[in-house]
């Protein structure tokens, strides 16, 4: 996994995302590849939702929302993401779990 991450690294402006397309910011490539896998951690997050592991669901969706925040900002997808992240924490609140932190 590691030496996909410093190819897409190496790949610089040439990948689907660069700088003038950030709003100048410095794109970071490694976390932009890893942002494909953010319905794993949702399929994850549902799981741990419906067995009542609300924190380990929360620490899913905080993930999602790192990984979407990527690959699509200010998106609709990045909302959706930050809305379950915040009725998770809340269900976390209700049924007295800490959230884990990353």
């Amino acid at each position: 996994l590691s030496d996909i991450e410093r190819a897409a690294a190496r790949a610089g402006p040439s990948a689907a995302t660069s700088a003038e397309h950030n709003g100048g910011a410095p794109v970071d490539y490694a976390r932009l590849w890893r942002s494909q896998f953010v319905w794993g951690y949702h399929g994850l997050a549902m799981a741990a939702e419906h067995i009542g592991q609300f924190a380990e669901a929360a620490a899913a969706y905080g993930e999602c929302v790192r990984l979407i925040a990527a690959a699509a900002p200010s998106s609709g997808y990045e909302l959706k993401y930050r809305m379950m992240f915040a009725q998770t924490l809340a269900r976390c609140v209700l049924a007295g779990a800490t959230p884990r932190s990353k």
